[in-house]
């Protein structure tokens, strides 16, 4: 979330869309196996889908996660974001610390 609210040209790029969506799939699943697990109503469907959705997911996940992140740093080498000048020739780049 740093890195997609913090720059405004990051926002629009596809893979935040698809980032977005692979959470909010398996947030759905998750908390609606929970929800339903709670009050004791169980469907095998969901079951198997929340146990096994997640292992084709997560890394879907990460690799959009650090291709945003790829796509974000010239943004923040161009507008210096989080970069700070510290004294005593001390500085934090923070397109170093994304990489």
């Amino acid at each position: 979330f740093v890195v997609i609210t913090s720059q405004e040209e990051v926002q629009g790029k596809y893979v935040v869309c698809v980032l977005f969506i692979f959470w909010n799939l398996l947030d759905m699943v998750r908390y609606t196996y929970s929800m339903l697990s709670v009050i004791g109503i169980s469907y095998a469907v969901l079951t198997w889908l929340s146990q096994t959705l997640w292992m084709p997911i997560y890394p879907l996940c990460v690799l959009a996660e650090a291709f945003a992140i790829y796509q974000s740093l010239p943004y923040f080498e161009s507008f210096g974001t989080y970069s700070t000048k510290l004294p005593f020739d001390l500085s934090i780049y923070f397109p170093y610390v994304l990489k």
